[in-house]
């Protein structure tokens, strides 16, 4: 059933089609947006009641609004770069997320997971940088947002000492996890683009297999055509010489015969050819 709606959605593709690690993000990134697609608005009507209830509209809006424009950029995955935005909307979600519902429950998590899909999409460099991007927005929001707002009123209670161990805690961890997987990317796209030109390599080999196995063809066909001829030739002389009713006879150097017909054959009074022949 899944294979049949990628299929619809131009998103099954064989493995063929990639030769670098690009292509796998481009495509994870097509499949990713798609059940976004799906759950997130199954995700923002289930939410709906409490957010109403909270009267957090600006929240309603938002959702509404990414999924207008996640199915817009599916639209025009052929014209935009689908990289870049699947990072913005990673990080517009979790900020928005972080700024209406407070850093709660499993909200910490969507930074570490920022974290990581820069790994993925961008390297190990990119990882290290969000980390401490991430760090840096925590702590700006804990000093210059969250006083304003209600959800963040309960981190308050607490000394700021709590918010920088967990600030330094979410950070290690992202770390910790997406180094591995970035590396091992990396390593991964190396071996693809080594994989691809090895195959470049074998069918320019083949290319000249296949020439060279041609020009071979060529010659033997040349060469068949010659020996056909060469036959016919002397098919043709035989039968001349057979039919004249002349005697003919050729001899080497030592005045041995090496050839004659058979009516030179019984002018010298012999049945055979074997029997004068030198």
């Amino acid at each position: 059933m899944i294979d049949s709606w990628l299929v619809k959605l131009h998103l099954k593709k064989s493995a063929e089609v990639f030769t670098d690690l690009a292509g796998w993000r481009t495509y994870y990134i097509e499949i990713m947006l798609t059940i976004a697609l799906i759950a997130f608005p199954l995700g923002t009507v289930f939410s709906l009641p409490n957010y109403i209830a909270e009267e957090k509209y600006g929240l309603i809006a938002f959702d509404f609004g990414a999924i207008l424009v996640i199915a817009l950029a599916l639209h025009l995955r052929a014209r935009i770069s689908l990289v870049k935005f699947y990072y913005v909307l990673i990080y517009a979600m979790t900020l928005t997320f972080f700024i209406f519902n407070g850093p709660f429950y499993a909200r910490p998590g969507w930074l570490g997971m920022c974290v990581v899909t820069a790994a993925f999409l961008f390297g190990v460099r990119a990882a290290v940088i969000a980390t401490v991007f991430n760090a840096l927005l925590l702590l700006f929001m804990y000093r210059y947002i969250g006083p304003y707002l209600a959800a963040w009123a309960p981190l308050y209670f607490e000394p700021l000492r709590t918010w920088i161990m967990f600030t330094m805690i979410i950070s290690l961890i992202s770390v910790m996890t997406s180094l591995p997987a970035g590396l091992l990317l990396s390593r991964m796209n190396g071996l693809l683009l080594h994989e691809h030109e090895l195959s470049e390599q074998l069918a320019r080999e083949g290319e000249v297999l296949q020439a060279t196995n041609t020009e071979l063809n060529h010659e033997i066909a040349e060469r068949t055509k010659a020996e056909q001829a060469l036959r016919e030739s002397e098919e043709k002389y035989r039968a001349l010489i057979e039919t004249t009713g002349t005697g003919f006879v050729i001899l080497d150097r030592e005045g041995l015969v090496r050839d004659a017909n058979q009516e030179y054959v019984q002018l010298t009074g012999h049945q055979d050819y074997h029997e004068i022949a030198g």
